[in-house]
């Protein structure tokens, strides 16, 4: 699936595509990549009892996530594990783009 990044120019640049391949689910995680501008992302996201959870094995981090739409919040979390706007832009915009994924399967 693809997915448009920086639609609202956050990091001064003009938006960009991604593309999400889901690679498991369940009704409480979904394991996925998400790829844009070169870099790779392994993510696996989901809940549990005191919220949502992002881990990132191929960058080493996880973190806790608010809703998956609440791309402000999971940005000030993901940006404290990644230095490069882009790649928190992008990461931000996949994690969001997951519900539209909910919505089709």
């Amino acid at each position: 699936m693809l997915f448009q990044c920086n639609t609202s120019h956050t990091c001064g640049k003009k938006p960009w595509s991604g593309e999400i391949l889901i690679l498991s689910q369940s009704s409480y995680h979904k394991e996925a990549v998400i790829t844009a501008r070169g870099t790779y992302f392994h993510i696996i996201t989901g809940h549990y009892q005191c919220g949502n959870y992002l881990c990132v094995p191929n960058m080493d981090f996880g973190c806790e996530l608010s809703y998956r739409s609440d791309t402000f919040w999971n940005a000030e979390r993901i940006s404290r594990h990644l230095e490069n706007p882009v790649d928190v832009e992008t990461l931000v915009s996949g994690i969001k783009a997951l519900d539209s994924i909910d919505e089709t399967t």
